[in-house]
């Protein structure tokens, strides 16, 4: 019991070290946000829902084509401290996100905005902080190039995570 509760209480406030001194630390906010769209899934095994759950044996997997997205409601608007992704890559090397932005805004009738991304991604495990101010109720998870490979339109994410 006490593996179980040590085990939450880690997924409920994660500090993931960096290079050098950096730190992402904070709440997981979408550990109990609302999933409210999608682009696709390939079966139930690999749905939308597996990159939230924060099991790292389960995953989404959209392959009906690039941009592929997750949609989320915060509930209310937070101020965001930074995001992690986990790719594909310990299945293989390829699998991991090279082009993958996080958006969001605070009402439907809202343009999103940008409010980071990363381009040219090599690494299984993308962390990243944010330094704006601004806060977001609604948040928008886009897969610009899901794989190491331009040609390939198939998107596989372990967990992705945002932080207050």
């Amino acid at each position: 019991v006490g593996g179980i509760t040590l085990k939450l209480l880690l997924y409920k406030m994660l500090v993931i070290p960096l290079s050098g001194n950096k730190m992402i630390s904070g709440e997981n906010l979408l550990k109990n946000a609302k999933l409210t769209r999608w682009s696709a899934y390939v079966n139930e095994k690999e749905r939308p829902q597996a990159a939230i759950d924060g099991d790292l044996s389960t995953k989404w997997c959209d392959i009906a084509g690039l941009p592929s997205f997750l949609e989320f409601d915060l509930g209310k608007a937070e101020k965001l401290t930074g995001w992690k992704v986990v790719n594909a890559g310990k299945e293989n090397g390829s699998f991991i996100t090279s082009q993958c932005f996080l958006m969001g805004r605070n009402s439907a009738d809202e343009d999103w905005q940008t409010v980071d991304y990363f381009d040219g991604n090599r690494s299984n495990v993308v962390l990243r902080t944010i330094t704006s101010d601004k806060a977001y109720r609604y948040l928008r998870m886009v897969v610009t190039r899901g794989t190491q490979a331009a040609s390939s339109k198939d998107v596989r994410i372990y967990e992705v995570e945002v932080y207050r």
